[in-house]
C-alpha cells in the first residue's frame, strides 16, 4: 500500500512540475488577462476553459504565452479555447513560444472574432517546427 501511495505522489509531483501554469493577472468586466507559462500537457485546455468561462463578459481578453511547447493535441485544443473565447495572444519581451505553443499563438482573435489578434514583442521568440520526412531525411522547403 505504501508503495502504491509513493508512486501516486510521484506521478502527481511530476505532472504538476512539468504542466503549464495558468495565472490570472487581471479579471474584471473590462478585461481578462491570463498568463500561460511552462510545458503544454493534457488537462491544460480544461484549465483555460475554466478560467475563460468564469469571466464571459470581459470586453478584452489577453493571454501571455511563455512556453517551450509540449504536446500537440493539448496545444491544438487550447488554441480552440483561445479562438472561441476571442483571446488576443501575446509573446512578451524575453518570453518564448516554441513548437506546439505556436499553435496557440496563431489562434489569437480580436474581440469581435473576425480578425486575427496576435502580438509579438521585440526580443521575444516564436519558433515553429518544419515538417521532417524520415524516409528522405529532408525538411519540407
Amino acid at each position: 500500500m505504501k508503495f502504491a501511495y509513493a508512486i501516486l505522489i510521484g506521478l502527481i509531483m511530476t505532472t504538476s512540475v512539468q504542466a503549464a501554469k495558468f495565472t490570472v493577472l487581471k479579471s474584471d468586466q473590462q478585461s481578462l488577462i491570463v498568463s500561460l507559462k511552462g510545458e503544454i500537457k493534457f488537462g491544460d485546455p480544461a484549465k483555460l476553459q475554466l478560467i475563460a468561462g468564469s469571466n464571459l463578459f470581459a470586453k478584452q481578453k489577453l493571454i501571455y504565452l511563455d512556453s517551450v511547447g509540449g504536446l500537440v493535441q493539448p496545444a491544438l485544443e487550447t488554441g480552440l479555447v483561445v479562438r472561441s473565447y476571442r483571446f488576443t495572444t501575446v509573446i512578451a519581451e524575453r518570453a518564448q513560444c516554441l513548437s506546439a505553443c505556436s499553435m496557440i499563438f496563431v489562434a489569437g482573435r480580436s474581440a469581435n472574432g473576425v480578425f486575427p489578434s496576435r502580438i509579438k514583442f521585440k526580443g521575444s521568440r516564436l519558433g515553429v517546427h518544419r515538417p521532417f520526412y524520415k524516409e528522405t531525411g529532408h525538411v519540407d522547403p
